[in-house]
């Protein structure tokens, strides 16, 4: 008479726990990756709100000079995810008028606190279509619409980044 087998045997624990493992790694990245793609979606979000914001704030202006970040706070159009100016990475956020004539702003982005998270921001804010922005600047090099693939390129080092609108 044979005996009736009680339990597991290690063979198909072993399996069982080796799926257990590769379905749990495969989720921990897809998850990972949507908060990515999350935080990415709202920086371009924001983005595109604060320049909304200072375009209605200075409609009636003929240009935007006096533009500074206190002007924005004052205001209070401050998008959530950068309020205390403080920006993807741990970076500080400047809003200042741009050019001889200040006819165009910034919003710039700089003291990063990790390589990585700048880079990532740096690719992130560059518009992926023919936008309203008028340039990116790198490091202080502009990059004009057509030529935001370079621009890709150049935020491998990036430590300073601003975006130029009118």
């Amino acid at each position: 008479m044979r005996k009736k087998q009680l339990g597991f045997l290690a063979p198909e624990l072993l399996i069982v726990l080796v799926l257990f493992t590769l379905l749990s790694a495969y989720a921990a990245t897809t998850v990972n990756g949507l908060k990515e793609s999350l935080r990415s979606a709202n920086l371009k979000s924001d983005m595109a709100s604060l320049r909304e914001d200072i375009k209605d704030i200075y409609s009636s202006r003929p240009d935007y000079a006096g533009l500074n970040t206190q002007i924005i706070q004052d205001f209070d159009v401050v998008p959530p995810s950068f309020k205390n100016f403080s920006g993807p990475g741990g970076s500080t956020i400047n809003i200042s008028a741009d050019g001889a004539n200040n006819r165009f702003f910034t919003i710039e982005f700089s003291s990063f606190k990790d390589a990585d998270q700048a880079r990532a921001a740096c690719i992130n804010l560059i518009p992926g279509r023919p936008t309203t922005w008028d340039s990116i600047l790198i490091n202080g090099t502009s990059f004009h619409q057509g030529e935001f693939a370079e621009a890709a390129n150049a935020c491998s080092s990036a430590n300073r980044m601003a975006l130029r609108g009118q």
